[in-house]
């Protein structure tokens, strides 16, 4: 198939690539639907630079469990360099990664192609990340091809293309053909059909098949189509080509040697353009092909095939680098003693590779064949399960597997084995918001692991009962546990655990203001890096990040949070990665960019099985923001938050809600109907002496009129504006880049500071606040008050966000949620909940009255 209406696209990577050699490496993302010719575009590009350039191709396999690093084995078998013994030996990452560049830099220039990075294992993403950093250093030009429907909000692709500098990434998102495009290539093959762009929607791949069609009549799918031209082959042939159907991605010749004893069964696959061969790997020409073969095959054939290739595999000398691959033939005809045998080592290598969510279904597999195991095998399964669930946020699935380990240990006593579970299931039921019951087991963990030579396991437990009372924010008795659990891990000389009950301690201390606490939780991330102790470091990230969010130093705590974001990615730890979300979110809102704290508010609680403390605070914050901005469904969310608090145990996610909801409450003139919430609240957190905490509820209570008396620990800018220095608390929230919080507090003040708070409000969209303060102007008797909209609001008369006004004119456009989600890198559900807010604000019901007003020029495009 002639490349039409890509010349633009060519003429754009060729820029780079000259760039590339010139030596300022490049990367460039080839993405669109399946069939849309990304693989054609970048075929062509690269036959046009053969001369000009090393080029080395590596694909991500459409695995059960994607196989890690499975494009650098491509590229290194090309290669023919000894970077293949490094990744069959298991070598670090790092060291893998540098060696890749090493060998690059000895083969300058470069073009580097990894196709169908959408299926790509945790391991991959680093390769991209860390070569995204360091490419413009070399005269290396790496293009990655992906599926744009397969990269939703939340998948790592989009976590990689955020770090990579703009100056040398573009982004080609290929377009279907035009209209009159297909029109011409239907004529080039003979035909007037000017039905197939209808029915195609300008898919290349669709196109090409119809046009290949023979017959005269179209076929009713795409399946029955590829059925047709397979029929063309011979009966040996079309064997063939079902026995490479059941193997992800492509096939080495290596393993087709074995597969097949002739080997012109290919050739005729290829000459009928079904395959294609490239070096020495062989692979359908598109994939909707490779699955529409798949996918008409008998059981009884599906059940031959995946186990001809599983039993070559199993006969390799080392299996280690098809351990992944055993498993998804195994699993594909049920082969429950290879499942039980490798999905352990598939697991843990996985999660030695920082592929946490494949450990976790690897053991779901395996468990699936619980019946054939021992009772001690069955308990090894179901630890590697709660653990791997735990750090992938799959918290109810993790407290399943505990209450089955509780379950079995009843029938064999293993007193240690059982504390430990006790340990671990009180984790979770934190997370999902039962702070007490999980206090209850972690008691019951201590009590039986004392009785026992004091070890590991007792030593972590008695840090997360530090940890619990360090949520909770009660310092002394956090403090007691965390020196317990340090001195008895330095006993043991177990760093892991002594990192972790460092983490407890520094927390502590800084949320009492002690900030001598610092050194200690800086160096249990230091001791977590060193040692590779993944989910430790998280911690540290979030909670070095978290305390200097609580003392308001957003660049600081900025910093931390983006640290923690790209490690958790890296190491696949969602459960840090949801947790840092709601932090960073709030560090957004306070800096006062709150579209994108809405956004990032908003991904998390569309998540419905996200745990409750991950939860919190984007409810929180999300229905703050529409109370600032009398946006409707604000106390929903507020109320929600609420009920979800209580059992939380967490102090500063307490504070948080209640704030929030005094706040709302403050908007509306109803503050009074908050009172006596508020003064429960301040009575709990009274004992934490945390300044910060007491001054956030001490403020609301004051402005309520029942504040009785300052407290003793108080935060300075509450204790300024309550004391009248409303200019000393407005310096110091201007200062600390809280322009919110600056505006509030220039409310108290004098008329031109009133007036300079509602210019502030304006620009932030707190249309309630605005309205408010106003008010307050009248009822003082101030006559001069702003009355007119700034020219931005006059433009927008309804009060529509930057987001807002974004997405309304996309959809003007007649882009789908979809299509809008893409372009602005927010999710589907977000982009529904802007459009709502829209029409609420507009009082219009469809998109088709959106799109008028845009049209009408009512609102200013």
């Amino acid at each position: 198939m002639q490349l039409l209406e890509r010349d633009k696209f060519l003429a754009d990577l060729n820029i780079l690539f000259k760039s590339a050699v010139n030596g300022t490496g490049q990367i460039a993302a080839v993405c669109g639907d399946a069939g849309i010719g990304k693989t054609s575009l970048v075929e062509y590009f690269t036959q046009l630079k053969e001369a000009d350039a090393n080029i080395y191709w590596g694909a991500c396999d459409d695995l059960f469990t994607p196989r890690p690093l499975a494009p650098l084995y491509d590229i290194a078998n090309k290669m023919n360099s000894r970077l293949i013994d490094k990744l069959e030996q298991g070598a670090s990452r790092p060291s893998i990664f540098t060696s890749f560049l090493n060998e690059l830099h000895d083969r300058e220039p470069n073009i580097i192609v990894i196709e169908d990075i959408h299926w790509a294992d945790e391991s991959t993403f680093d390769l991209i990340k860390f070569l995204a950093k360091r490419i413009n250093k070399y005269r290396s030009f790496l293009i990655i091809t992906y599926r744009s429907d397969e990269i939703g909000f939340t998948h790592p692709l989009r976590l990689a293309f955020s770090n990579i500098p703009t100056k040398y990434f573009r982004r080609f998102e290929l377009p279907p053909l035009s209209k009159d495009a297909v029109n011409n290539l239907t004529k080039s093959f003979g035909r007037t059909d000017e039905s197939i762009f209808v029915k195609t929607g300008g898919n290349p791949f669709f196109i090409t098949e119809l046009l290949m069609n023979t017959q005269e009549n179209i076929p009713a799918t795409i399946n029955d189509l590829i059925i047709f031209r397979l029929n063309r082959l011979s009966p040996d042939s079309r064997s063939a080509v079902e026995t490479l159907s059941v193997i992800p991605g492509a096939a080495e010749k290596w393993l087709i040697n074995f597969l097949l004893k002739d080997h012109s069964l290919i050739d005729e696959a290829v000459e009928c353009g079904i395959l294609r061969v490239e070096n020495n790997i062989i692979s359908f020409r598109h994939e909707l092909v490779k699955t529409a073969v798949e996918e008409s095959l008998s059981e009884t054939k599906r059940f031959e095939k995946n186990s001809a290739v599983l039993n070559i595999l199993l006969k390799q000398k080392n299996s280690k680098p098809f351990l992944a691959r055993i498993i998804h033939h195994a699993a594909r005809i049920g082969n429950k003693d290879v499942i039980t045998k490798y999905a352990p080592l598939a697991a843990k290598q996985a999660s030695k590779f920082g592929a946490h969510e494949q450990a976790s279904k690897l053991y779901k597999t395996a468990l699936q064949y619980a019946d054939s195991l021992s009772i001690e095998e069955h308990l090894d399964l179901l630890e590697g399960r709660a653990y791997e669930c735990y750090l992938t946020a799959q918290i109810d699935e993790g407290i399943q597997a505990c209450e089955i380990i509780k379950e079995i240990l009843r029938d064999h006593h293993d007193p240690l084995r059982e504390g430990e579970n006790y340990r671990r299931l009180s984790r979770l039921l934190w997370y999902s918001g039962k702070d007490d019951e999980g206090e209850e087991y972690l008691i019951k963990a201590i009590d039986i692991l004392k009785e026992f030579p004091h070890g590991k396991q007792l030593a972590m437990s008695f840090s997360n009962l530090a940890q619990i009372y360090m949520l909770r924010e009660e310092t002394n008795t956090a403090l007691k546990w965390g020196v317990k659990a340090a001195e008895l891990a330095r006993s043991l000389n177990d760093t892991e655990i002594e990192s972790h009950a460092l983490n407890n301690i520094g927390t502590a201390k800084m949320f009492a203001g002690d900030n001598t606490g610092e050194e200690y939780l800086k160096k249990s991330l230091e001791l977590s890096l060193q040692n590779n102790f993944q989910e430790h470091a998280c911690r540290a990230y979030v909670n070095l990040g978290t305390v200097n969010l609580y003392k308001r130093n957003l660049s600081e705590a900025d910093n931390f949070f983006s640290a923690g974001v790209d490690y958790a990615n890296e190491k696949d730890i969602n459960l840090a990665s949801l947790c840092i979300a709601g932090e960073v979110a709030l560090t957004k809102l306070h800096m006062g960019n709150w579209d994108e704290a809405f956004d990032v508010s908003y991904n998390v609680y569309a998540i419905s099985k996200a745990p409750v403390m991950d939860r919190l605070l984007p409810i929180t914050i999300i229905g703050l923001i529409r109370a600032r901005r009398n946006d409707p469904g604000a106390f929903q969310l507020l109320n929600e938050a609420n009920e979800l608090v209580y059992d939380t145990g967490e102090l500063m996610k307490l504070v948080k809600v209640k704030a929030s909801r005094a706040e709302a409450f403050w908007l509306i003139s109803k503050l009074e109907e908050n009172i006596n919430e508020l003064k429960e609240c301040y009575v709990k957190i009274k004992t934490s002496n945390n300044p910060w905490a007491i001054g956030e509820i001490a403020f609301w209570l004051w402005k309520g009129g029942e504040l009785s008396e300052i407290p003793e620990f108080i935060a300075e800018p509450f204790r300024l504006q309550i004391t009248g220095d409303w200019l000393g608390a407005a310096r110091f929230w201007e200062d600390s880049n809280c322009p919110y919080e600056h505006a509030v507090a220039l409310s108290d003040g004098n008329e031109k500071a009133m007036k300079k708070a509602i210019e502030i409000f304006d620009s932030l969209g707190a249309a309630a606040a605005s309205q408010l303060i106003k008010l307050k102007m009248r009822k003082s008797g101030i006559k001069s008050i702003p009355k007119g909209p700034r020219k931005s609001t006059k433009e927008n008369p309804s009060g529509l966000t930057g987001r807002q006004m974004e997405i309304l004119n996309l959809l003007a456009k007649g882009l789908s949620n979809s299509e809008i989600g893409n372009k602005l890198y927010i999710s589907s559900r977000t982009v529904e909940n802007h459009i709502s807010t829209i029409f609420s604000k507009l009082n219009i019901h469809s998109r088709v009255e959106a799109a008028a007003l845009v049209h009408s020029n009512q609102i200013k495009k």
